[in-house]
């Protein structure tokens, strides 16, 4: 183990673990990260399931495809060699799909979840809107101004 003298530093963990793994208990799978964290010589200062969703695109590990993935997010304080340990046997684990340690800044605040809302649609925002555009304003027969690479602006023939 390490030496109660190393240093340690503040560290904040993402991991995305098989949604089929966490159905299996969210206590236990919480319980499971923090003994890792810990047999790396880590001290756990909080953990938990921050998210289930969808993946951006599809993650392959040890012969599967995952397309969603429950995240979990938390902050333990270690030596800087806990890390490397921490990502060697998690990625040795077909339940940790990913893993990503950062040095932490900003404290031990885990966020809520942050996915941009989208905004509700009202009737104005359906209807069509009229063209703005410097050439739908001089008609439909009107050819829009074309510039040349130094932005000045040219005839049909390029002169």
């Amino acid at each position: 183990m390490h030496n109660a003298t190393e240093k340690q530093n503040l560290y904040e963990v993402m991991m995305l673990v098989d949604p089929g793994k966490a159905r299996q208990g969210e206590e236990d799978t919480v319980k499971e990260l923090r003994e890792l964290v810990t047999r790396v010589g880590g001290d756990v200062v909080n953990l938990v399931r921050w998210a289930d969703r969808e993946l951006a695109y599809p993650i392959h590990k040890n012969h599967q495809k995952f397309t969603r993935a429950v995240y979990f997010l938390g902050h333990f304080n270690a030596p800087g060699d806990s890390v490397a340990q921490l990502e060697r046997v998690c990625g040795n684990l077909d339940w940790v799909i990913r893993i990503m340690v950062i040095c932490d800044q900003d404290g031990t605040d885990v966020p809520g979840d942050t996915r941009p809302t989208a905004p509700d649609k009202t009737a104005a925002d359906t209807q069509p809107q009229p063209a703005e555009s410097s050439a739908a304003a001089d008609g439909p027969d009107t050819p829009a101004p074309q510039k040349d690479t130094a932005g000045t602006d040219v005839n049909e023939e390029g002169e």
